[in-house]
């Protein structure tokens, strides 16, 4: 039997719309981590201890390029909507509508014949 859509795409479906999820808390995290870093570098280096705020500057560092990463990710990861439509429209051809169209106009004849044979 050939599926018109794989059963399989549903569930890669939910697993890009919990990465989408995924991404776009961790870019949240990140986020608060970096501008709490920002701050007690920025308080290190009111008090002298520059080594100190040197490390917690290469830390937010990656957290910001982390942030940039997981949020590219968020962005670009299309929504469960986005995927279904996607699959839907790989399979609305010219062929599949015209075929569609006779099956509908077929299935109204039929209606209206049985109907014809009930009066």
């Amino acid at each position: 039997m050939e599926y018109i859509i794989n059963p399989s795409w549903f569930y890669w479906i939910e697993v890009a719309n919990a990465v989408k999820i995924c991404s776009f808390i961790a870019a949240a995290i990140l986020l608060i981590a970096s501008i709490i870093l920002a701050v007690d570098s920025h308080i290190d280096d009111e008090i002298k201890q520059h080594e100190d705020a040197k490390k917690k500057r290469k830390v937010m560092a990656v957290c910001l390029v982390a942030l940039a990463l997981f949020s590219v990710v968020g962005i670009f990861v299309p929504s469960k909507q986005t995927l279904i439509e996607m699959m839907i429209a790989k399979k609305a051809t010219y062929d599949n509508v015209s075929w569609t169209i006779e099956q509908v106009k077929e299935a109204v004849d039929y209606i209206i014949s049985a109907i014809k044979e009930i009066k």
